[in-house]
């Protein structure tokens, strides 16, 4: 049989303790995060960490996010989710296919 005691002096910080376990910057020092709350490209953490992947994901955003951005320009494209400007003039038609 085994006996579990969990006592409330063992939880009362569990908040807090949580809060340490799951800030970055307590486990890779401070210069891991960037001053905007990312994860810094200068740090070079293990390969396959979750670190590293998180890391590698916001490197394919912010090229992603280029990529889009000079479409935009050589396209003339002023709509999308990121700065509303949906045309909703009436040049736009939809077209209702038969069945």
């Amino acid at each position: 049989m085994v006996e579990l005691n969990i006592y409330a002096s063992d939880i009362s910080d569990m908040d807090e303790t949580l809060d340490r376990a799951f800030d970055i910057r307590n486990g890779w020092g401070t210069e891991a995060v960037s001053e905007g709350g990312r994860i810094s490209r200068e740090k070079c953490f293990p390969s396959g960490s979750m670190h590293e992947v998180i890391q590698m994901q916001q490197i394919q955003i912010d090229e992603l996010m280029k990529t889009v951005n000079q479409l935009k320009k050589k396209t003339g494209w002023i709509s999308g989710y990121d700065d509303h400007g949906w045309d909703t003039s009436d040049k736009i038609k939809f077209v209702k296919e038969d069945k």
